[in-house]
């Protein structure tokens, strides 16, 4: 009945049903892994940063929407101004939020980063399609996307690095389309897209480099392939990505140095010796690895591997351009751990941008290299399709244990469980909108006042040494007037300076936290 329905739909429909059938399963797919979080505040690995992320656009929406000034809420810097990757997504959830109410800034934001990756998944199925017609196997590489722990989890979060990696696999379907068709519109598209990649997260910039030197060397190898006016309109494009990404350096650079920003860096982070080389392959090995990809997805991604190898042959003669990207993306990954392997120890997500894209286009390769195998169309379907819903199935698992409260071993050192409930108790205390407070004994810098909602400053001075009139000064010179502790700092702080508490009444006082109002607070800037 299905079937004779679709015949008698117009052609033009017909073809395009396979499309918007995908586009509604990887969004269904989407929906399932991320609309039990959307309201959340930044929780989980890495807390820390999703909130520095999500204090931009908070900080868009209540300070004014000047996109060239972004602002957390920690006031270590001017005015709380830093120099950011470019914080369009943040500016986006800010901009809806004045449509929808503040509450739905946190929503808007993780729908926005889940809606990129959506659409990268689409393009990789479109990718697939339009090259073989095969519904079940243009799937897999959308799937393979989806089911990566830290790609999934970052997706659903506040951070760049999904959402640049999404936009360089969408670059790339328009860029393997122009060497399919010749198209000079589908390279321009390319182009702009992985410079907006590259804009957004800086690692990204892996593919636009890769992207510009391929073709630069095809039109070099293939001087008729371009006319004049298509090789300086490409010209022009790489000089406009070019003078762009590279504007935008200087100009986050000049942000960090006028109001005294530090909290996002632009610097190369290599690994110095042997032994932190050591450290670093420990800590990925140990502790990190079963988070890049399931343990499914590597031993897909050897199948995809070895495939490359078996179909070397038709890759060159077939598949060169996309074997070509293969082998530049990986050299750019090795760049990548070259200039920025001290970082690899701590922060997981730091692999997303710039490995992500290249590991995906290696499955969209071993697809399109297995689609060609003159073999029953349907044994290809259950084997693509086995394949898928081995991957949803243990990404998804491996997915809610991420979001779980306890994830061990990592939510032993989550830094975000004391503050629930942070909001309630500033409601029921009427702590005015303008408080400001001095978040003591705590590293993350906008954690705590994104759960709390008022801007401030986190220090992390020794409890058991650390002076009153040294507390007092620090609040004077910010203009603070609250004081945040956990439960178990404020009892070691009054312990150790019992005196400093006359200047204080307490304002809330849980199992978690205690906060207190300053009796003769400065006046606010």
């Amino acid at each position: 009945m299905v079937t004779s329905t679709i015949s008698r739909l117009p052609l033009q429909w017909q073809s395009r049903l396979p499309y918007a059938a995908a586009l509604l399963l990887f969004i269904g797919l989407a929906a399932l892994w991320y609309t039990p979080y959307l309201g959340l505040l930044p929780r989980g690995i890495h807390a820390w940063a999703q909130a520095d992320r999500l204090a931009l656009a908070m900080s868009y929406y209540d300070r004014g929407m000047q996109f060239f000034l972004p602002r957390t809420f920690n006031l270590t810097s001017a005015d709380g101004i830093v120099g950011v990757e470019f914080p369009i997504i943040a500016y986006l959830a800010a901009l809806g939020g004045k449509v929808l109410g503040r509450d739905m800034v946190p929503g808007l934001f993780r729908a926005i980063t889940a809606s990129i990756m959506v659409a990268a998944q689409w393009y990789m199925f479109r990718a697939v399609y339009s090259r073989t017609r095969h519904f079940v196997a243009a799937l897999l590489p959308g799937c393979f996307i989806i089911c990566s722990p830290v790609f999934a989890y970052y997706a659903g979060s506040f951070q760049p690095d999904p959402a640049g990696a999404s936009l360089a696999l969408i670059a790339y379907f328009y860029f393997l389309r122009y060497f399919d068709n010749r198209r000079f519109q589908d390279l321009a598209v390319a182009l702009v897209v992985f410079t907006v990649a590259t804009l957004i997260k800086s690692s990204s910039g892996i593919y636009w480099v890769a992207a510009v030197s391929c073709t630069l060397l095809w039109s070099y190898f293939v001087p008729q392939a371009m006319t004049l006016r298509q090789k300086l309109g490409f010209l022009a494009l790489v000089a406009g990505g070019a003078a762009a990404i590279g504007g935008y350096i200087v100009f986050n650079k000049h942000l960090n140095q006028t109001y005294g920003a530090t909290m996002f860096f632009f610097e190369a982070k290599p690994i110095q010796t042997e032994a932190e080389y050591a450290h670093v392959m420990d800590r990925i090995l140990n502790y990190w690895w079963g988070q890049y990809l399931t343990t499914f997805q590597y031993g897909l991604l050897v199948g995809a591997m070895v495939l490359w190898v078996v179909f070397a042959k038709r890759n060159v003669l077939v598949h060169n351009i996309l074997s070509a990207q293969l082998v530049l993306g990986l050299a750019g990954g090795f760049c990548f751990f070259w200039l920025m392997g001290h970082q690899l120890d701590v922060h997981d997500y730091y692999v997303v941008a710039p490995y992500a894209p290249v590991l995906v286009l290696f499955v969209v390769l071993a697809v399109l290299n297995v689609s060609s195998l003159r073999v029953p169309r349907w044994s290809l379907s259950v084997t693509m399709g086995v394949l898928s819903v081995a991957l949803l199935v243990s990404g998804f698992k491996i997915y809610r244990n991420r979001m779980a409260e306890t994830y061990p071993p990592f939510s032993d050192w989550y830094d975000h469980q004391w503050l629930n409930g942070a909001s309630e108790a500033m409601a029921q205390a009427k702590v005015p909108a303008n408080a400001t407070l001095l978040v003591m004994n705590e590293d993350p810098p906008n954690l705590s006042l994104i759960y709390f909602d008022r801007r401030g400053l986190t220090w992390k001075p020794d409890l058991n040494r650390v002076q009153a009139a040294e507390v007092l000064q620090r609040m004077d010179a910010f203009a603070l007037d609250h004081l945040l502790l956990r439960r178990p700092a404020y009892e070691t702080l009054r312990r150790a300076q019992p005196a400093l508490f006359n200047e204080f009444d307490i304002r809330v006082d849980r199992p978690q936290f205690v906060l207190l109002h300053r009796k003769n607070a400065p006046p606010h800037w």
